[in-house]
């Protein structure tokens, strides 16, 4: 059998590069031929030697086994109720239904940015693009964020993470003013956690 990548989605220039192969290993796969199809013969005689004289053929068959992570994942794992245990199950060639994420996207395939991780909006990373999510500028005043996309757009879609809960007396978009009755002192940082007193 012959594997070649047929998907746009998989740009190569060498279908049987290593890496590629990788991507298509396929194992267990199982082929239940059912029926003969004999053209009419076994109409003829029921002998055994008439239905010898055939084969099984096929003619082209597509067999896909990879979970969709829009590019933000290396491996798919096993998740949990899929039946299969992650300390007995060590093949590494073996498709599980869940996206290991990376790039700070979470879910079942990647689909969201993690917490915090919300300044610009989640998009599927597209060929040298990894598009990864981006942490909120919150100048370590806050530890959730959320994504407004009319900040982002105002921004010139540069930054759209609004920080939520701002500690240490800051306040703003960014955690980045002092409170009301509050001030910064000279020589101190925006990230100082004692800036405003």
């Amino acid at each position: 059998v012959v594997l070649k990548v047929l998907s746009p989605h998989i740009r190569t220039y060498d279908p049987f590069a290593p890496e590629i192969q990788n991507l298509l290993r396929v194992t267990n796969l199982r082929i239940n031929f059912t029926k003969l199809h004999t053209l009419g013969d076994n109409l003829l005689d029921n002998r055994p030697e008439i239905s010898e004289k055939y084969y099984y053929a096929i003619y082209d068959m597509i067999v896909r086994g990879s979970c969709s992570c829009y590019g933000h994942a290396e491996h798919c794992i096993p998740f949990e109720g899929d039946g299969v245990s992650f300390v007995t199950n060590t093949r590494a060639d073996m498709v599980h239904g869940r996206c290991q994420c990376t790039h700070h996207t979470k879910g079942m395939n990647c689909k969201e940015c993690e917490d915090f991780y919300n300044d610009v909006p989640w998009r599927p990373a597209v060929d040298r693009e990894i598009n990864a999510c981006k942490p909120c500028q919150c100048s370590g005043h806050a530890t959730r964020c959320h994504f407004d996309k009319s900040v982002y757009e105002a921004s010139g879609f540069v930054s759209g993470g609004v920080c939520d809960d701002c500690q240490h007396n800051t306040m703003g978009k960014n955690c980045e003013q002092c409170k009301p009755y509050f001030y910064r002192e000279p020589g101190r940082q925006i990230d100082d956690p004692h800036g405003c007193q």
